[in-house]
């Protein structure tokens, strides 16, 4: 994990491609999180079916990431703003919790 600023970490996102990463911003005043990922899963009903993204280099690694990003989503206030579809730009403008 690298702090890029306060309140915003980057994270690996191992096993979809290399290099692939992640990146949260907190709200703090709001007990909240924005992620923002674009190959941990393309669509927000992959995320709640539990599906892997359809491309991988290590399909076991791919696998613990998601399940990662799961379960933080639990464990905190998120809205997911995935990058390969409209739900991610939705999500922020509706400000819309992601429950799993």
């Amino acid at each position: 994990m690298v702090e890029l600023v306060d309140s915003l970490v980057m994270i690996k996102a191992v096993g979809h491609t290399k290099g692939n990463s992640i990146s949260i911003l907190e709200d703090k005043e709001n007990n909240l999180y924005y992620m923002f990922q674009g190959d941990v899963t393309y669509c927000d009903a992959a995320l709640y079916s539990n599906e892997l993204s359809v491309v991988f280099e290590d399909k076991e690694r791919a696998r613990e990431t998601l399940n990662r990003v799961r379960d933080f989503i639990k464990e905190n206030k998120t809205i997911y703003c995935s990058t390969h579809c409209p739900e991610g730009y939705l999500n922020v403008e509706q400000h819309k919790i992601i429950k799993l």
